[in-house]
């Protein structure tokens, strides 16, 4: 590894770049050092320097929401530095845990007041369809073939209802 492509001197241009008000070749730069180093340290990094210089860059603004029923946090600025690197400002609102079903039902939740241009629905099937986590072995073939349509179709029930609810709003 040459010592320019060393992530400890990509970070230290970035900075100095950045104070320089050279922001799209700091963005580039930084942009490349995600795509060298695309870990957990350096996502970090990349949020912390967009957020000094998100004012100066022409980025695409998109706004993501994970509703879950378990913890998705740490992969949020992995989300964030992959959609930099790409020129998108990602702003994620993380629903709280295990109410997914009631942020897209409830029309004055905090899922409606994000207004998100997408949603993730994050839910661990166990959770979401038990049936085929407990007693599935013991199920005839016919009882098992029904078991997920139900509970997918009520899943369904509730996105689409969302979607109807928030493309009226």
């Amino acid at each position: 590894m040459s010592a320019e492509q060393n992530p400890a001197n990509m970070r230290a241009a970035v900075d100095e770049l950045i104070a320089q008000g050279a922001f799209e070749s700091a963005s580039r730069r930084l942009a490349e050092l995600w795509r060298l180093d695309p870990a957990s340290g350096t996502a970090s990094f990349v949020i912390a320097r967009l957020d000094q210089m998100r004012d100066q860059l022409a980025l695409s603004k998109f706004k993501l929401a994970i509703l879950r029923s378990f913890t998705v946090e740490p992969i949020v600025p992995l989300l964030r530095a992959q959609a930099f690197a790409y020129g998108i400002d990602l702003e994620v609102h993380v629903g709280d845990f295990n109410t997914y079903v009631q942020d897209m039902v409830d029309a004055q939740s905090s899922l409606y007041r994000f207004a998100p241009n997408a949603v993730v629905l994050a839910v661990r099937t166990d959770q979401a369809a038990p049936e085929l986590w407990s007693d599935f072995s013991d199920l005839s073939w016919e009882s098992a073939r029904k078991l997920p349509s139900g509970r997918f179709k009520a899943i369904n029930n509730v996105s689409a209802y969302f979607g109807n609810t928030a493309r009226q709003r």
